[in-house]
């Protein structure tokens, strides 16, 4: 009889426990043991359809880029068509760069005019209005495609409706933000350059009336950091154009008084796009591959793939990550800026601690550790929309002090009522330098203007 020696017999016994010890995990993680969905995330994961009407600005800007003999309306629904029948039929979650050249018509439509005109991110830096104005006095506006698409961005923004696609997932293409925001800096340039106060203004109003219909109505949060961006540019643009006028004209006061108006509870409340969110974040893991997962969330997450009870994923993705960001989106402003910056509690604790050393982790351990390591500040989000509305406050501080002598801003500044919205305190005003403002929330925004 063959025995084996105590060293085999050691390594018998280890190699034993860990292949049960995987055997176990395995089971546990398999498609038989998931949970139900929680009625919340049931109620969340409903569908809600969306308008295919011509007043949704959603496929406009989806077929912004199309030759001059299209309608963007249509193209934009053909794009999106590709899209669901690329998902649905073949398997691809993307609209290929065959499928965009078929149907806007051609590529690099706009390569003629992009590159002449530096960008600019009024959110980090002031002044980028007057400096793109510079830009036109040495680059007018002549080139037909760009006066082309400067009509169809006129187009786009008398729009009165803005609902994204339904079953999105984290790697569904997006539309053209960034040629749209960039016809948004050169209609304004080109206004404030004319030195027209009235055209200023209307097409200021115009843009501002967009904006904010798609801060509150767009459904992701890529949707409202566009529209967070569109209104933070056109309130500087505001700002800008107070620095070079020593008096308005009443109805000129009146109507900036008016576009300078705190953003409603509605504007302010971003939370339903994390909800939004939530529902990419479902598909993704129900419409993914091992390789689409990796992709999909910049991990090595094939393991995982394995290891992932999909419907217990998302009962802890709405617990620990959509529960407390709603609550947090539900606070005053001075009451997010408490609970903000309490780094006790602050954010997401108990979301970082689901992959720990007791045995119930290890039920869903894929899961949990992709929503570990998944996570992310979505407290700033919430943050650049009031420190935003902040902004806004001094643009409309700014407005009220014009005119008035300098020796006398430092004590008005001092008693306005209009003051740093996370402490109540008044406005830093740099008496040196000319500038008025407070400290962001949102770390890399520029909370401040010229006076």
């Amino acid at each position: 009889m063959k025995y084996f020696s105590p060293a085999k017999k050691l390594l018998l016994g280890v190699l034993t426990i860990f292949v049960t010890f995987i055997f176990i995990i395995v089971v546990i993680n398999s498609s038989i043991f998931d949970e139900e969905l929680s009625p919340q995330v049931a109620e969340t994961l409903k569908t809600i359809k969306m308008p295919a009407n011509n007043k949704n600005a959603f496929f406009a800007i989806w077929g912004l880029s199309a030759t001059s003999e299209k309608n963007v309306i249509e193209t934009g629904k053909a794009l999106i068509a590709r899209y669901r029948e690329n998902r649905d039929k073949r398997g691809i979650d993307e609209i290929t760069n065959e499928d965009y050249v078929e149907i806007l018509g051609g590529e690099n439509l706009d390569a003629s005019w992009e590159d002449d005109y530096e960008r600019c991110n009024a959110r980090r830096e002031y002044g980028c209005t007057m400096k793109l104005t510079s830009q036109l006095d040495n680059k007018p506006i002549k080139d037909p495609r760009l006066l082309l698409m400067l009509e169809r961005y006129e187009q786009i923004t008398k729009m009165s409706n803005y609902q994204h696609i339904d079953h999105l997932t984290f790697a569904s293409p997006l539309p053209p933000y960034d040629i749209l925001m960039k016809l948004r800096g050169l209609k304004l340039a080109n206004a404030l350059g004319s030195e027209n106060s009235y055209g200023l203004i209307q097409q200021l109003s115009q843009d501002l009336v967009f904006w904010r219909m798609m801060l509150e109505k767009g459904d992701t949060l890529i949707d409202k950091m566009v529209a967070i961006a569109g209104i933070w540019s056109d309130t500087q643009v505001i700002s800008e154009y107070l620095v070079n006028q020593s008096t308005l004209a009443v109805d000129d006061l009146q109507m900036l008084n008016t576009l300078l108006e705190p953003l409603s509870q509605q504007e302010l409340a971003i939370s339903e796009a994390f909800k939004f969110e939530q529902q990419s974040f479902y598909n993704t893991l129900n419409s993914s591959n091992r390789e689409q997962l990796e992709q999909a969330f910049g991990m090595v997450s094939k393991p995982l793939y394995w290891l992932i009870q999909k419907n217990a994923t998302i009962n802890d993705y709405q617990q620990y990550f959509v529960q407390p960001i709603n609550q947090m989106n539900s606070l005053s402003t001075r009451d997010f800026y408490k609970a903000y910056n309490d780094k006790s509690t602050c954010c997401f604790k108990e979301l970082e601690r689901l992959v720990n050393f007791s045995p119930s982790s290890l039920y869903n351990i894929g899961g949990k550790i992709l929503l570990s390591e998944s996570l992310f500040g979505a407290q700033d989000y919430i943050a650049r929309v009031h420190d935003l509305n902040g902004v806004i406050s001094l643009v409309r501080l700014q407005l009220q002090l014009m005119g008035l002598p300098d020796d006398t801003l430092g004590d008005l500044i001092n008693r306005s009522k209009i003051t740093n919205p996370y402490t109540g305190e008044p406005m830093t005003y740099d008496k040196k330098n000319n500038w008025l403002g407070f400290e962001c929330l949102n770390e890399g925004s520029l909370c401040k203007i010229e006076l």
